[in-house]
């Protein structure tokens, strides 16, 4: 709020001056002049307040993510805007995220301490009140429940903030309208693992055949119904899944062209 003052206090002091010019008879271009600095001093005033939401405990705000309404839990702890495997999907299927969107893999540490895998991505426009950043790094958490987290990646962006808890509002002290992301560490994802796309029929006992769900990421294969545990196999696109057991809550026990291991449910075109 100190910084709030000031900016008040300034505006007041050079309003009285340019009272004072006119009383003088000063020429209109010192006059011009000054009216010029006090518009731009009232445009550093400017604030975006935004209405939250408490739900289970925490703080979510509504966002517009590449013009798809969402709403994200602040959480100045994570490094990275992140949104779970389901948003992920529905907005790649409904033209809200492309291919072209997609940067790599990467590996993070979550607040238990397991390592999770996720894909990086570029958002091209998140809107947060009146402000729209753009370009903004972030993570599809490979879990189809995971919360959405508006990480530091969007919030470094937005400069001063101040929360109002009794209100429940957030409010940006006119931070920046938009964030560049560079262009050179951009580039479109492509699955370049080894791997098999000879087709091999299962003769043992299975629940039912499927194939994939159209990914646009890796689909991995894996020892343990776990994301730490190690990687058999790299699934191709076009991959028949012979899946054994279906009775886990996020990973199936599958055969697919001669690995065994464990696939998240969410990748399969029939998850039941």
């Amino acid at each position: 709020m100190l910084y709030i003052g000031c900016v008040n206090k300034t505006l007041w002091a050079i309003w009285k001056k340019t009272i004072e010019l006119i009383n003088m008879n000063m020429n209109m271009k010192a006059i011009f002049t000054i009216g010029l600095i006090l518009a731009m001093l009232t445009g550093l005033n400017a604030q975006t307040v935004v209405k939250m939401e408490k739900l289970n405990g925490v703080y979510v705000m509504p966002c517009k993510v590449n013009g798809l309404s969402l709403k994200f839990i602040f959480d100045t702890g994570a490094s990275d805007v992140s949104i779970s495997l389901t948003e992920a999907l529905f907005m790649l299927k409904n033209g809200y995220l492309s291919e072209d969107d997609l940067i790599g893999t990467e590996y993070y540490r979550i607040a238990n301490g397991d390592i999770e895998e996720g894909t990086k991505i570029v958002l091209k426009t998140i809107e947060i009140g009146k402000l729209k950043l753009y370009n903004v790094k972030a993570s599809i958490v490979h879990n189809l429940s995971a919360p959405l987290l508006l990480g530091q990646s969007a919030l470094s962006k937005l400069g001063k903030i101040e929360f109002d808890y009794a209100k429940s509002t957030l409010t940006i002290l006119g931070g920046p309208s938009d964030y560049v992301y560079d262009n050179s560490e951009r580039t479109t994802y492509s699955n370049t693992n080894n791997y098999s796309s000879k087709e091999s029929v299962y003769t043992g006992n299975y629940k039912y055949k499927t194939t994939l769900d159209n990914p646009v990421i890796e689909v991995k294969l894996r020892s343990q119904p776990s994301v730490n545990s190690r990687v058999v196999y790299t699934l191709p696109k076009n991959a028949t899944v012979y899946v054994i057991d279906n009775s886990g809550e996020v990973y199936f026990k599958v055969y697919v062209n001669g690995y065994t291991g464990y696939l998240s449910k969410g990748f399969l075109k029939r998850k039941w």
